[in-house]
């Protein structure tokens, strides 16, 4: 009996740097072909084949298993098996025993974990997923990570005793917000920087001791909150501060989705709801033992 061949032909599409290419693979009628297995962090995969006669399924999904050759024909057959990252929710953990895990938020997975040489208070991830900002107030500098290799890339320095904690990214991804928390000889302040150059383009003095940081969705607004003087509020286009608004010394923020509230956590164990258009406080709500109480 004569042994017929075919040829399996994988292309594939490069995403964030993570896919790598595969070789062909030629073999015979009946015989098993190789696993093909996708390397990398950041992504899953599916896959189309086009020709199914050969004994793989039309599509699937994740890595492709053995499977026993089929060529009916007498003559060599190729199929073509195209893969296509796609890109999944990933949780970045930076421990202070040096380390980093990297979660599947669908799965809840922990699906890595690494060596990491610094000691990292802040975070945040551009909006493409390519790298993980870290404010590290130990070495004053910002690092950028490249998420596919976990490998700091770049470090911005943000001066002596500048201590940065808080970090944000611009909607765009041009532009990191850092807080420096300073020391009595260095104010506090928010450093702005150009994520292409790795450059601060502006330095922008808030109120004492500054930490958590929030940017407004449409990116025209940055909210910090000083842990002794309220909550600065600084114009994107012009790093100037525009307003400040007034609560109990705070020192973390977040915003909701439309940017139209503020959430500030203030002294007393409270949350000041704010409204951004008039930035009057809405409402108060105390921790008390694990459960909030509203306060009138």
């Amino acid at each position: 009996m004569r042994r017929l061949l075919f040829t399996i032909i994988l292309v594939l599409f490069i995403l964030l740097q993570v896919v790598r290419a595969q070789s062909n693979q030629t073999v015979t009628n009946g015989s098993t072909t190789s696993d093909v297995n996708f390397t990398g962090v950041g992504c899953s995969y599916s896959w189309t084949n086009s020709d199914p006669a050969i004994g793989l399924p039309a599509a699937g999904t994740g890595n492709i298993p053995s499977f026993t050759a089929v060529n009916k024909g007498s003559s060599p057959v190729a199929a073509k098996i195209t893969v296509t990252p796609v890109s999944t929710g990933f949780a970045y953990i930076f421990s202070t025993i040096g380390q980093l895990a990297v979660i599947n938020t669908t799965t809840d997975q922990v699906i890595s974990t690494s060596p990491f040489p610094f000691n990292p208070f802040g975070e945040t991830i551009s909006p493409d997923g390519k790298f993980i900002y870290l404010a590290d107030p130990g070495n004053n500098d910002v690092l950028t990570v490249d998420a596919a290799s976990l490998q700091v890339v770049n470090a911005v320095s943000t001066g002596p005793n500048s201590s940065p904690r808080g970090i944000a990214v611009s909607p765009d991804g041009s532009t990191l917000y850092v807080t420096n928390e300073g020391s009595s000889s260095n104010p506090g302040s928010v450093a702005v920087i150009n994520t292409a150059t790795h450059t601060i383009k502006a330095t922008v003095t808030v109120g004492r001791s500054p930490l958590g940081i929030a940017v407004s969705p449409d990116g025209s607004k940055i909210y910090v909150s000083n842990q002794v003087s309220g909550v600065s509020v600084i114009d994107a286009a012009t790093n100037t501060i525009l307003y400040t608004i007034t609560v109990d010394g705070s020192s973390a923020l977040t915003l909701n989705h439309s940017g139209t509230l503020l959430y500030v956590t203030t002294g007393g164990n409270t949350i000041s709801v704010i409204n951004t258009a008039t930035n009057a406080v809405l409402k108060k709500f105390t921790l008390l033992m694990g459960t909030l109480k509203q306060s009138r």
